[in-house]
């Protein structure tokens, strides 16, 4: 399929159930190393002691509680994404280009992360990451993002430009 019809909008993207498993045994492994490493130094104040892990496990805590939460969603205004804390609103005839692209390769260190990622660009050549359309979400993710692209050249608008402005901005 090389064209998304309008037909199947709304379109959703979510974090698939067990996906995060790996990196919550990763972070509950380095927190039980830290929590040890803690409590056998003896140089350590005892507020650091105690403080240092409730802190990481409230970490830990809040990344098993918002992870399962991001999405991305197309329908016919634009895309909507929630990452961390927000839901942001994106329209259609405000994007200058979708693309996907290589994780960055400092980051693809860490367990479970996505070797690639859909990024959509504004305007004004800032980059939005479009949570739970990647390589770990989504088995062909260059091919969905080739689909989403074709669902923006339809719905952007009929007097929509490319912004010379944010072309310098926008890599590749």
């Amino acid at each position: 399929m090389d064209h998304m019809d309008q037909g199947t909008l709304p379109r959703e993207y979510r974090t698939r159930a067990g996906s995060g498993g790996r990196v919550l045994l990763w972070m509950g492994l380095v927190w039980a190393w830290g929590c040890y490493q803690s409590a056998t130094a003896d140089r350590l104040p005892p507020w650091w002691r105690v403080g240092l892990p409730v802190l990481t496990a409230l970490f830990i805590a809040f990344v098993a509680y918002t992870r399962p939460r991001r999405f991305t969603v197309l329908d016919e205004r634009g895309i909507a994404v929630r990452n961390v804390l927000r839901v942001r609103r994106l329209r259609w005839a405000e994007l200058h280009d979708i693309r996907a692209e290589a994780w960055p390769e400092k980051a693809r260190a860490f367990p479970g992360t996505p070797r690639v990622c859909a990024y959509a660009y504004l305007r004004d050549g800032k980059r939005i990451v479009l949570p739970c359309v990647d390589d770990r979400e989504v088995e062909a993710v260059r091919t969905e993002v080739a689909l989403i692209r074709s669902v923006w050249t339809g719905l952007r608008g009929p007097g929509w430009q490319p912004d010379p402005g944010a072309a310098p901005d926008i890599p590749g």
